[in-house]
């Protein structure tokens, strides 16, 4: 019998029906037990939503795809447990780096580790997997089960802070937050991104938690261990976070000193010019910091457009290896990441959806953004988050976009910042509708 179509049997899917009730029951009055009546039949569709995305998921790729990352760490974590089984102290094994453990389950003769364990990132989600596989009866779609529910845990945990800050569009939060398909299906199975979603909406609810002063020593300490982990995982995520913390911090110095008086006005507007000059003067001097960026951006086109030929491979052209290559290729990472595929690009079904939304957030975005282009200032001025939130997607973007040339990929990489980029329009979306309320308020006798 095939090893990977004997993966899941129908009765998995009954244990996987019980273990959701068990789930939602643990998360409604345990995890998330404050939460308003309002919110309740949210986190239940959600929740189930997601559910139903993970069976389907996880049915593709053990008998459609027959491969795929989840059936890796799966294999990984299953061995991890099974020495877990076997003897309690062998826990210390998750505190390992993946090199030290592959040498240290050799030193100490254990064979049933697989051989897959390659690259810190993959072991870390392995790690995961292990513990959840210890709680699963050794099913590999209950796993699955756990790393959906983590996720879950996570976005809805994102959407209560975001709803706090922005009560006044709390239905457009959880839309962005919770209800994009490609964030419901492709959060919902044992790979990295679900770990990364789940991680970052922790994450982010304890630092509006940190700055409202509540719990603080113990959300300091969600935030760092939730970062340490992210950056073990998907570095860039975090890569994009701090970038888009200075940039956003930056400009927020430079506003604060235009409103100065006239001299210190004039420094900074001089201080601009100058290194602006500068910079385009000396661009070549930053080539190096580039360079090692755009050489990867450029090995995986090749490699994509190699290997998956005319399936669902895409490629943007070669990227200079300077800095002025890289930005003119920015914009078109930023756009790719987004908005592709296109409808036309669609070579398989479950593309389409994503292409559709694609499409959707693509019009959507340009329209609220023409409508309001002049207001964009006053907004990232009157609110500091907005503002990094558009510039955590637009670096973000164009990381992912310039390293990614597969839309499967593509797909489930964009995820993290969706809800950001979400958040951003509906917000500038609802201060249109404000400003209208007032204009009509205003001739009304």
């Amino acid at each position: 019998m095939d090893p990977i179509a004997n993966l899941i049997t129908g009765t998995d899917f009954l244990l996987f029906f019980i273990y959701a009730i068990f789930g939602f029951l643990l998360m409604r009055y345990l995890v998330f037990r404050d939460v308003s009546i309002v919110s309740s039949p949210l986190l239940f569709w959600v929740y189930f939503i997601k559910l139903a995305g993970c069976a389907l998921m996880c049915y593709l790729i053990v008998n459609y795809w027959k491969n795929g990352d989840a059936i890796n760490y799966f294999t990984d974590g299953k061995a991890l447990g099974e020495l877990i089984k076997q003897d309690v102290a062998n826990v210390r094994y998750l505190f390992l780096s993946a090199a030290d453990f592959q040498e240290k389950v050799n030193s100490d003769n254990y064979t049933t580790v697989s051989s897959i364990v390659v690259g810190e990132n993959n072991f870390v989600v392995s790690k995961f997997a292990a513990v959840f596989y210890l709680l699963s009866a050794g099913k590999f779609l209950i796993v699955n089960f756990f790393f959906c529910l983590f996720a879950t845990i996570g976005e809805f945990f994102l959407f209560i802070a975001l709803s706090k800050k922005y009560p006044s569009f709390k239905k457009q939060i959880a839309i962005g937050a919770l209800l994009m398909p490609s964030v419901l299906l492709y959060s919902s199975f044992m790979v990295k991104e679900t770990l990364a979603m789940g991680l970052m909406g922790i994450i982010f609810y304890s630092l509006f938690q940190f700055f409202r002063k509540k719990r603080i020593v113990w959300h300091l300490i969600v935030i760092v261990i939730g970062g340490l982990v992210i950056l073990w995982v998907k570095p860039y995520i975090i890569y994009a976070i701090l970038m888009a913390v200075l940039f956003s911090l930056l400009i927020r110095l430079i506003v604060y000193l235009m409103k100065k008086n006239i001299i210190i006005k004039g420094i900074t507007i001089l201080s601009l010019l100058v290194a602006g000059y500068l910079f385009y003067k000396n661009m070549n001097a930053f080539n190096g910091y580039v360079v090692d960026f755009v050489d990867t951006a450029n090995f995986f086109q090749n490699q994509y457009n190699s290997d998956f030929g005319e399936t669902s491979s895409f490629s943007i052209g070669d990227i200079d290896p300077t800095v002025k290559g890289f930005i003119q290729k920015a914009p078109s990472g930023f756009f790719t990441t987004y908005f592709r595929p296109y409808i036309w690009e669609v070579d398989k079904p479950i593309i389409l959806f994503s292409a559709l939304e694609s499409f959707a957030v693509l019009l959507l975005f340009f329209v609220v953004v023409f409508r309001n282009l002049l207001y964009i200032p006053k907004l990232f001025r009157s609110d500091f988050f907005i503002l990094y939130a558009f510039v955590f997607v637009i670096v973000f973007g164009v990381i992912v976009g310039l390293t990614t040339f597969n839309f499967g990929t593509l797909i489930r990489y964009k995820i993290p910042a969706i809800p950001f980029l979400m958040l951003f329009i509906f917000h500038l979306k609802n201060q249109s509708f404000k400003r209208k309320d007032k204009e009509i308020q205003a001739v009304i006798p």
